[in-house]
Formats: structure tokens, sequence, C-alpha cells
């Protein structure tokens, strides 16, 4: 019988941990994320607003519209989280970037 001190529910999970469970059984292509959701899992402003200026600087993301709302494709926020960079240069004109 599993210890119940270290069973967890999704609610007792980190929020961007829950929100890659639910999605856990779903093709992470065809996933279509909510802005907050996105906003989550990226570790950003949760209202989006973040994500609302890449969207406009063109940078970061690429998203799909629906009619007027905007989602993420689960890929490309699992692609983000897992950003490498081969040196600190890198990291840095990449920071820059962002700034912009």
């Amino acid at each position: 019988m599993p210890n119940a001190a270290l069973t967890q529910t999704v609610q007792d999970l980190p929020r961007d941990l829950a929100i890659l469970k639910k999605y856990e059984a779903f093709d992470p292509e065809q996933v279509l994320l909510e802005i907050e959701e996105a906003a989550e899992l990226t570790h950003t402003d949760t209202r989006g607003k973040t994500l609302e200026a890449w969207r406009a600087k063109g940078i970061e993301l690429p998203f799909v519209k629906l009619g007027r709302k905007v989602r993420y494709r689960l890929v490309d926020v699992l692609e983000y989280r897992s950003r490498v960079f081969r040196s600190s240069r890198e990291a840095v004109t990449h920071d820059r970037r962002l700034r912009g």
C-alpha cells in the first residue's frame, strides 16, 4: 500500500506540474494551451502580458490564432522550457533580444 504522505493529487502539485499532468495522455503537438496555462508553464506573468509582448515583437513562442483567441501548442512550450545554451554569451544574447 502506498504511503499516504507520499501520494499526491493533482491539486497538491505545483500549478505548472498540474498542467503537465492534465495533458500527459495527449500528443503535445495536438494540445493547445490557453494563455494562462502557457504563462504558468513558461514562468511568466500569469495574466499573459509577457506573452502578449512576445507576440507583438515576434519572439520566443509561436502561437495559434483561433478566431480572436490565442493558443499555444504544448510542444512549443515544452521546447521553450528546455532551453539549453552552449555558452554564457549565447544566453546573454538571448536575454538581450528579449529586452530589446
